[in-house]
């Protein structure tokens, strides 16, 4: 659930560590899948029903391990509404296994794609595109007063982009609309990180941090890293990025 305290750009880390690196050497069927994608939670969008309190939950780099079948039974015991994979689904030459153990989540997820997702063949992209019927891998989306904003950190998000242009007109957008309290972002690559396998991307934060602090944006949550990291609210440090601004 949401919490009150949080009033800043904070760049939250959330990763489970499934990673299975494994290799399918079975033929690859690449087909698609019906129903895995967001279904409003039968509310439209809207959060017409009096509680406007919910619980979402974020996991990165599932891979397809006894590690995934934890973190999907965690998921259902928490009773989330709504879920979102922060990328690296699978690593597997297919996405078939991952459709597969987390059949129970369907309805209720929104996608990030990550370095697998997107580099692994064309096929393998498209099975996630056409199930989760997709036009391109950055979008957005608004649930009860929640406005979550979906980044495609393995595609071009340089200044001028179209997913740059995507992401400022969507967040000035949704900064004006009264009926959001939050808005929560997602990025496979980490802005920040602290010392691990991969740093956090230079480019990235020097580019959307500042925006996002002008937006208003309260959570971003970001994979890559198989552990768990979070901070404390910060703020962009313009002299020196890679060591941000703690805000008490």
């Amino acid at each position: 659930e949401a919490d009150d305290s949080v009033d800043a750009a904070a760049q939250v880390y959330i990763s489970d560590d499934n990673n299975d690196n494994n290799d399918d050497n079975e033929e690859a069927n690449h087909k698609s899948y019906d129903g895995y994608s967001f279904d409003e939670g039968n509310d439209n969008g809207k959060g017409n029903d009096k509680n406007e309190d919910f619980n979402f939950a974020a996991t990165g780099d599932f891979g397809c391990s006894t590690n995934t079948q934890n973190t999907v039974a965690s998921i259902e015991k928490k009773k989330a509404e709504l879920v979102l994979p922060l990328g690296d689904l699978s690593y597997h030459s297919t996405a078939d296994c991952w459709f597969g153990m987390t059949e129970p989540l369907k309805g209720k997820m929104m996608i990030t794609l990550g370095y697998h997702d997107t580099h692994d063949g064309v096929a393998k992209l498209n099975q996630y595109i056409q199930s989760f019927q997709l036009d391109k891998p950055y979008y957005s989306y608004d649930y009860k007063k929640v406005h979550f904003l979906i980044m495609a950190s393995q595609s071009p998000y340089n200044e001028g982009s179209e997913q740059y242009k995507f992401i400022k007109q969507d967040l000035e957008k949704s900064s004006k609309n009264k009926d959001i309290d939050w808005t929560v972002v997602t990025t496979y690559t980490p802005f920040y990180s602290s010392p691990t396998t991969h740093k956090g991307e230079k480019d990235l934060r020097n580019i959307f941090h500042p925006l996002f602090e002008k937006y208003g944006v309260d959570l971003v949550l970001q994979a890559h890293n198989h552990n768990y990291q979070r901070t404390y609210p910060i703020a962009f440090n313009p002299n020196e990025s890679s060591k941000p601004t703690e805000i008490n």
